[in-house]
């Protein structure tokens, strides 16, 4: 699988894991995938990749996403101190840009 295939279907995660919080929060299975031991570093960084890369690419889910893994019990040590310094410097960068429409092709 390419990379953008997997970007994209990652993508998708990003914005059901939150609907499913809400939803069923006892048993959401997209924050049990993210959590699993052996996939643990591999959503990790993916993550944060696509939160780096700013409002162009569905920040607003991420930052979602990332409000989920670090709000539930399950999932408390997800990220590290250094994850959580990227995550606070990619929203004090995308704070100082202004909003703008774009197309993702």
């Amino acid at each position: 699988m390419d990379e953008n295939t997997l970007h994209a279907l990652l993508s998708i995660l990003v914005c059901v894991m939150p609907y499913f919080e809400k939803t069923m929060s006892y048993n959401n299975i997209v924050l049990n995938e993210f959590i699993t031991s052996e996939k643990e570093d591999f959503y990790k960084d993916k993550l944060l990749y696509l939160t780096n890369r700013g409002s162009m690419y569905r920040l607003d889910k991420c930052m979602q996403t990332i409000g989920v893994l670090l709000s539930n019990f399950k999932s408390e040590k997800f990220f590290n101190e250094n994850d959580i310094d990227i995550i606070v410097s990619v929203g004090l960068r995308e704070l100082a840009t202004p909003n703008a429409s774009r197309a993702r092709v």
